[in-house]
């Protein structure tokens, strides 16, 4: 309601939708499309433009003529429909490896509990009721095993499971978005109105200035979800530049080229989120071997929210099949 630049006829067809979505319990009934259920709810072309479309993009990577809408109702089932809190947009001043996986491997080596980095696991195979994993450390026999890896390196692992054959079949199925990263590095240093900043049609989706968020003055990032790989190198960096003097023309200013820039493509970032996805459960057909990962079966997309609570779905599953309490 107090969004700057939305007219009231934009405020009234987000409660719409927001309504719409409540009466249903979030539930469609029948999945389509995130553009499907816009037009179905009578969205205003600038809320799409500037919401919607944006925030669907962000949240499934996947662009919203091609999206799944139930997927959507879930992110807004816990996000705008929830608390004031879970809409509350944090921002990290350290990289994600600082911000979680070290702690929490402090934590269980403070516990007694080991931790072993940089083994590679090249297969898992059966051993009587247990299962032992080729380049793990000591006789690599565990109990249980968890396979938190990327979806398509789940094949490799379970070769020697004719019962698995269903779960590869599934797997290889998914489809994959991709995400592209543009840094570039300016000196005489830049310095964004904002740490992060969305841009309504441009070529890059959002701009963050890394030194608001902890890394060096001068270096901007520019993400594009759902991006496309054709493009070279070159005509990213190209494009992404453009995008950063745009934002800065008003304030008259003509920025030089960058003195460093650099490209990345993560070609399989997520899966599409499409209508009508089958995914797979945490539990396989063999018994105390486990799946986790954002791909497994929830009701988020390929995001790190889904990620942790596939992970700790599968740890409460390990603890009651040797029946303990989940915490």
């Amino acid at each position: 309601i107090r969004a700057k630049g939305l007219a009231w006829s934009d405020c009234f067809a987000a409660a719409r939708l927001i309504r719409t979505l409540k009466r249903r319990a979030f539930r469609l009934g029948e999945d389509y499309s995130v553009a499907e259920l816009l037009v179905r709810t009578r969205q205003t072309e600038k809320l799409t433009r500037l919401v919607w479309e944006p925030l669907c993009l962000a949240a499934l990577n996947t662009p919203a003529g091609r999206a799944s809408a139930q997927i959507f109702a879930n992110v807004l089932r816990d996000s705008l429909a929830a608390g004031a809190s879970a809409s509350e947009l944090l921002l990290p001043r350290v990289d994600l490896t600082e911000l979680l996986p070290e702690p929490a491997s402090l934590y269980l080596l403070q516990r007694g509990n080991p931790v072993h980095l940089g083994c590679r696991i090249r297969a898992i195979r059966p051993e009587g009721e247990a299962f032992r994993l080729d380049g793990a450390p000591g006789d690599g026999v565990f109990s249980h095993v968890v396979i938190a890896t990327a979806p398509w390196q789940v094949a490799a692992l379970t070769a020697e499971f004719s019962e698995l054959a269903r779960l590869r079949e599934q797997l290889a199925a998914l489809t994959n978005e991709a995400i592209t990263t543009v840094y570039l590095r300016y000196e005489p240093a830049l310095r964004l109105a904002r740490p992060m900043i969305a841009q309504d049609g441009r070529f890059l989706h959002w701009v963050f200035d890394r030194s608001q968020l902890g890394g060096p003055e001068g270096l901007l990032a520019g993400v594009i979800s759902a991006a496309d790989t054709s493009l070279p190198r070159e005509e990213f960096a190209l494009r992404a530049h453009l995008d950063i003097e745009h934002l800065f023309a008003d304030r008259g200013r003509h920025l030089p080229s960058p003195v460093w820039s650099q490209v990345i493509t993560e070609k399989r970032a997520g899966f599409a989120a499409t209508p009508g996805l089958s995914r797979p459960i945490a539990l396989t057909p063999v018994r105390r071997l486990l799946l986790a990962g954002d791909y497994v079966a929830s009701d988020y997309p390929a995001t790190l929210e889904g990620a942790v609570r596939s992970g700790l779905a599968a740890a409460s599953a390990v603890m009651r099949s040797e029946g303990m309490s989940p915490p």
